[in-house]
């Protein structure tokens, strides 16, 4: 699955922003996000530090008319987007890439529950609990999902 694949996915996804206002195209925001979280960025500043890293490998493939954007711009955009849509983009290109695998019959997709640390330092609010699904033939993330509640099923 190429660079262009990955950014043809995300130019479907619907921009919020008022076009009068915008510097940086959408679709380049969320290719740059998305290559910098699959490197282990965490956090908006590190997304931009990435970008700024591999901004010579990005203009292969991005016009980048405002230049790399700032962290702020990344935290507006994605505050800004319908999270479904996104997933759904993000579930589409993740299908294509695992389509491109030649995985055997007898794979393994490993289900796990964290609870985010540190997600409950206020009082009053109840911790994040996540549930991972996991391809372990593809060593690839198949979904990620907030759950209510932590729990262990009789699933039997």
């Amino acid at each position: 699955m190429s660079a262009k694949a990955l950014f043809s996915k995300f130019s479907t996804l619907t921009d919020p922003r008022d076009p009068k206002k915008t510097t940086h195209i959408l679709a380049e925001i969320m290719f740059i996000s998305v290559c910098a979280i699959l490197c282990g960025a965490d956090d908006w500043n590190a997304i931009r530090l990435f970008a700024e890293t591999k901004e010579k490998w990005f203009r292969k493939y991005l016009t980048l008319p405002g230049g790399i954007p700032v962290a702020i711009t990344f935290n507006r955009v994605f505050a800004a987007i319908d999270p479904d849509e996104f997933r759904q983009i993000f579930i589409q290109w993740i299908r294509d890439v695992l389509s491109g695998l030649e995985l055997s019959d007898s794979r393994i997709v490993a289900i796990d529950g964290k609870t985010v640390k540190g997600s409950a330092w206020n009082k009053g609010k109840d911790a994040i609990h996540m549930v991972n699904a996991w391809c372990t033939e593809a060593g690839l993330s198949l979904g990620q999902y907030k759950v209510d509640a932590k729990s262990n099923p009789d699933i039997s």
